[in-house]
């Protein structure tokens, strides 16, 4: 939890910077948004880390393959960094690349997820051919 006070509290310093620089150099403004944003992003896989221990041991309890974890990791991933990206480019005054980027992750998303599905799908085979 302190993590998160510490990365809140220097955001906010770099905000302040962020606009104050923007008047003169909008470039150096993107630029350190995109440093704070890979910084935060570094906290927030530290933060991950139990959540991640605890999705392992539930893939080993429920005996779920060890690729639909890894798929569903992979996708929540990906989502996240289009979202960060999007954010990133409307900051920079290109909202069109950011929405464009998440409309290609949510294909990439469907595509990823074609596994899961074929899996569902046979699972709901299996139990209502034991019915």
């Amino acid at each position: 939890m302190d993590l998160f006070w510490k990365a809140a509290a220097g955001i906010l310093l770099a905000l302040i910077l962020v606009l104050t620089l923007e008047k003169q150099e909008r470039d150096i403004g993107t630029l350190l948004t995109i440093a704070v944003c890979c910084m935060t992003g570094f906290a927030a896989m530290q933060l991950l880390e139990p959540v991640l221990d605890f999705l392992y041991e539930l893939q080993i309890l429920t005996y779920m393959e060890g690729s639909v974890l890894k798929t569903l990791l992979r996708l929540t991933g990906i989502g996240l960094v289009a979202e960060l990206v999007s954010m990133i480019c409307s900051d920079a005054g290109c909202a069109s690349m950011g929405k464009t980027l998440q409309l290609l992750a949510s294909c990439v998303i469907l595509y990823l997820s074609i596994p899961i599905f074929q899996n569902m799908m046979e699972l709901i085979q299996e139990i209502m051919g034991g019915l």
